[in-house]
């Protein structure tokens, strides 16, 4: 199971899988019955409406990521992962280790009356879930671990066969022979003259093959078996070459690369295979009427039983287009040719060619805007619910009541709409009496931060205040600090200053429920991106440093802000856009910066800058994308205080709480729907806050 788990590809992978699946089935779907409505007759239009699916297939994977990219995701659709994350329980409570869950934080004073559960839990007694084992999930995710490998290993078997009969075509195409022109010079004059070319391609003349045919992945040549040339007339010689040259014309080997590549990837799909054989049967239909055009049908007809005769087995090279093709009985093919109704365009008109191409982009964007749902809800109403109720059981009193001290930092609950705040605790453990770095989870259902003795970093541990069934639970996670939630709320990416054995310093990512833990060996403050592929990382020092470090690779690149020093702390707000407090020659200013470049982290926009109806230095700066709103710590002469700014109001910074400025004030974090915002302060823990100055 564990190997099969470490097989899996991710939310995205087997997302852009799934949406490959169903824009395959019903892109072939569409093209067979255009093609058997409007071009049973007309090989030009079929041809352009299989290969117009064939583009298709070939860009849809693309621009579901680049729309996943630039968030143009317009509709979520479930996936094996969403089921796996409905399935998945709460996080545990025991003990932390490599291959551990979380262990249970002593019981604090505020849940004394409620019951207990086997695992030292509140056990919720309204609105019940069942019950379910985390292998449910683990099973799930082995099956896609599974399902990936399996695709992958066939896949990379074909793509070694194709580039296996590719190498071989192209050592046959050196080996073969250049034909002497001059006894054929009417010959390819008639050719030339029929195809509209002032220059034929190659024409080459080998010991090694059994029929001719157009080759070549670049630079495409006609090659003839040398036994057929020299048995066959001037006048079937003149049909054979014009039919490849009519294929090398067309750029046929081109598409025909491109038939076996969507072979390669789309192996598992049935219905590649009617694309395959209907793209290919057009193809050889419309250089037969290149034929025709200047030729007899009856005698191209025998020119093909000859060609047949000659023939010995299936073609040898699937990447090159001949005048023989199993894409159809050669009967037919006759038959075909014979009918004096035959449709012998060679091309489609230009509008219907346009209308094939505009349905199939359309197809195309359209499949493109579905996205594979992520673990958390999808549902924004159902976000806000969670973060109603788990703000509802933090407002009912603090977890815990420690008396004050300076080394204490508590950690506040601040609802945007009244502006009252909360205590949620202090002292969530004895003697961790330093909390910081809170964050929500995506989902609204979960809290995590850190708490320390004091400023003794190396014995911090995270804590998790889970909503659960409605009912609060506190688990600790382990040595940690800096938690960051993954997009979909499933992985957490974390700074370790412990020194116990194995566990070296650094970022380190799990799973939500703290298992599947790894380093990734860099040190800094993590912050994952809104996209889930990047961590940003916030150096401590001075001036403050950030890089972006790509999640699978483990590389990460420096974050360059010409002209501009980076004040603590950045953070992400928006896809490849941060928020950050700097200043410049122009002064202090807080600013959204592009970093899709970190060479070059550009500003977007300037939210606020200082001295702009406040004189005050701004510090952690926390943006929520859902409100647009950009809370700050103003540092005055007279202390710390909260204060937003609205991004594309000219209004001046307005003050969150009315009340005396705090000595200690840091951590904040919205949550997800931006109308809570966590905080950490040393104010007096009997005075929590006060009103909304307007």
């Amino acid at each position: 199971m564990t190997t099969l788990l470490s097989l899996d590809p991710g939310d995205l992978a087997m997302g852009i899988a799934g949406l490959a699946v169903l824009q395959s089935t019903a892109v072939i779907a569409l093209a067979w019955l255009l093609a058997r409505a409007a071009a049973r007759r007309r090989p030009a239009l079929r041809h352009a409406i299989w290969l117009g699916a064939l583009v298709s297939l070939a860009l849809g994977p693309i621009a579901a990521i680049l729309a996943d990219r630039a968030g143009l995701s317009l509709v979520e659709l479930p996936t094996l992962r969403t089921a796996a994350s409905a399935l998945a329980p709460a996080p545990a409570a025991s003990a932390v280790g490599d291959a551990a869950t979380p262990a249970a934080s002593p019981r604090p004073a505020w849940m004394s009356q409620l019951p207990i559960g086997e695992a030292g839990e509140a056990v919720a007694r309204e609105k019940p879930r069942p019950a379910v084992d985390r292998k449910s999930g683990d099973r799930l995710r082995a099956t896609c671990g599974l399902a990936f490998a399996a695709w992958a290993v066939v896949a990379a078997a074909l793509a070694i066969r194709l580039a296996a009969g590719v190498f071989h075509l192209e050592r046959l195409k050196r080996r073969a022979r250049p034909l002497d022109p001059g006894p054929l010079g009417d010959v390819l004059d008639d050719v030339r003259a029929t195809l509209g070319l002032r220059d034929l391609p190659r024409i080459l003349v080998s010991d090694e093959l059994d029929r001719p045919v157009a080759a070549g992945a670049w630079r495409a040549a006609v090659v003839l078996p040398a036994a057929l040339f020299k048995a066959m007339g001037t006048r079937r010689l003149r049909d054979v070459l014009v039919h490849e040259c009519a294929h090398v014309a067309r750029r046929d080997h081109l598409i025909g690369l491109l038939q076996r590549a969507a072979e390669v990837v789309y192996w598992p799909q049935p219905m590649i295979r009617l694309l395959d054989r209907e793209l290919s049967r057009a193809r050889e239909e419309l250089c037969d009427n290149h034929v025709l055009h200047g030729g007899d049908r009856l005698a191209y007809s025998w020119t093909l039983l000859e060609v047949a005769e000659f023939a010995d087995g299936p073609a040898r090279f699937s990447t090159a287009s001949g005048l023989l093709s199993s894409s159809w009985r050669l009967e037919d093919r006759i038959a075909g040719i014979l009918d004096d109704g035959r449709d012998l365009m060679t091309r489609s008109n230009r509008r219907a060619s346009l209308l094939v191409a505009a349905g199939f982009v359309a197809a195309t964007a359209g499949f493109a805007t579905l996205a594979p749902a992520g673990d958390g809800p999808a549902d924004k109403t159902e976000v806000s619910g969670a973060v109603d109720r788990m703000a509802d059981k933090l407002r009912q009193g603090p977890l815990d009541r420690p008396a004050d001290d300076e080394e204490r930092a508590g950690l506040y609950l601040l609802d945007l709409a009244d502006g009252k705040s909360t205590l949620i605790t202090a002292e969530p453990e004895p003697g961790l009496r330093n909390c910081g770095s809170p964050r929500w989870s995506p989902d609204g259902r979960r809290i995590l931060f850190d708490a320390s003795p004091g400023k003794n970093w190396r014995e911090t541990h995270l804590k998790s205040i889970d909503l659960g069934d409605d009912r609060l639970k506190v688990a600790d996670l382990g040595p940690g600090n800096c938690p960051s939630f993954a997009p979909d709320g499933g992985r957490v990416a974390f700074l370790s200053n412990s020194r116990q054995p194995g566990r070296p310093l650094g970022i380190w990512i799990m799973r939500a429920d703290g298992s599947e833990r790894r380093p990734l060996n860099v040190y800094g403050a993590p912050q994952w991106s809104p996209d889930g592929r990047k961590i940003l990382v916030v150096h401590f020092g001075s001036p403050v440093s950030a890089g972006v470090l790509d999640v699978e690779t483990g590389v990460e690149r420096p974050l360059v802000f010409p002209g501009y020093r980076i004040h603590p702390s950045p953070r992400w707000a928006g896809p490849d856009t941060v928020v950050a407090a700097a200043t410049s020659e122009e002064g202090t200013a807080i600013a959204l910066f592009d970093v899709a470049n970190p060479d070059d982290c550009k500003v977007k926009e300037v939210l606020w800058k200082k001295g702009d109806r406040l004189d005050a230095a701004p510090t952690y700066p926390a943006f929520s994308p859902a409100t647009g709103r950009c809370a700050f710590v103003a540092k005055t002469p007279e202390g710390l205080a909260l204060y937003f700014v609205q991004r594309g109001s000219f209004g001046p910074p307005r003050r969150l709480e009315d009340r005396a400025p705090d000595r200690k004030l840091a951590g904040l974090d919205f949550s997800p729907d931006g109308r809570f915002l966590l905080y950490c302060s040393d104010r007096a823990s009997h005075d929590p806050g006060g009103r909304q100055t307007h």
